[in-house]
């Protein structure tokens, strides 16, 4: 691993062994700090792979000067820490046409496509579902009303999806039994909660409305549109971290928040914090759920 011939170069030993190469954070900042305001040639010595916290950083090619051709960059993420479930991004969790399911039939197949439970989400949990689609009728049979878009105009087409649905039979077998079945209640466990830097380091800060620096955790928010200003997303951290009290493995994650918003009511948001800020705004109750939700560290019983 460690004798490379010295007739090579640096960039032929880098793909040879790119992880023996790879470089830090540390690196790209020292770089950074090193060419910055030098001309487009000093910026090719940024090009390499970094590694990075939560991703890996490769810069493939630099522009070496104003119409020379732009920058590659790519992101690396790994599959565990990307947010992305295998399953609900999947294809067949919205559809398994007749085709498939005479091919892989229900005992091979652990995943029972959403098409087959939405009504009973509706009729079971009383819980509509609006869906923008645009690869499958199947739905038609299964909808109460169709919105069709051209040239952004809105126009209800219920009555003809409806006719074309009764007029040509998907052959589907239904796989979603009677019933909607039971939803788990997730119960949070405060071993995932570490807003810690070092030992004593207390560390939630908010460098942005829909971003919080939680401990060494980055909690990302950018899909939750309500929150307009970054005072609620400084408390909706601080009230992460007050949850916890109320974690002892018993309680779900609806009746603690149930619990922390009662407590807000009662005392004000200054009962998040161990001093007076004035820079702390409100939130709602589904807002301090999504942000406790989309925590990566976050350990459920």
């Amino acid at each position: 691993m460690r004798i490379i011939r010295k007739d090579i170069s640096s960039h032929h030993a880098e793909m040879l062994n790119p992880i023996l190469f790879m470089k830090t954070a540390d690196n790209l900042k020292y770089q950074f700090k090193r060419i910055d305001g030098k001309g487009y040639k000093a910026y090719k010595d940024i090009k390499g792979q970094y590694s990075l916290p939560q991703y890996r950083l490769i810069i493939d090619h630099v522009q070496g000067d104003p119409f020379a051709a732009p920058s590659r960059i790519r992101v690396r993420i790994d599959r565990n820490s990307s947010g992305f479930e295998e399953d609900t991004s999947a294809t067949n969790f919205m559809i398994r046409d007749h085709r498939m399911q005479q091919l892989v039939t229900k005992d091979k197949e652990p995943m029972t496509p959403f098409i087959d439970k939405i009504r009973q989400l509706y009729h079971d949990k009383d819980i509509s579902t609006i869906l923008v689609m645009g690869g499958s009728g199947d739905y038609f049979s299964v909808s109460d009303h169709v919105i069709q878009m051209t040239n952004y105009i809105a126009s209800d087409v219920t009555q003809r999806a409806h006719h074309i649905a009764n007029q040509f039979d998907p052959h589907r077998i239904n796989e979603g039994g009677n019933q909607f079945g039971d939803i788990k209640q997730r119960i949070p466990m405060p071993q995932g909660f570490n807003p810690y830097r070092g030992k004593n380091r207390l560390k939630i800060t908010v460098p942005r409305t829909r971003e919080i620096v939680f401990g060494c955790t980055i909690i990302d928010l950018w899909d939750i549109d309500q929150l307009v200003d970054i005072s609620q997303t400084r408390a909706i951290g601080y009230a992460a971290y007050y949850a916890t009290r109320y974690m002892d493995g018993k309680h779900t994650l609806r009746k603690i928040v149930e619990r922390v918003i009662q407590d807000i009511d009662n005392e004000s948001l200054d009962i998040l914090v161990p001093y007076l800020t004035g820079d702390l705004a409100r939130f709602r109750s589904i807002e301090l759920a999504a942000a406790i939700n989309r925590m990566r560290t976050l350990k459920v019983k």
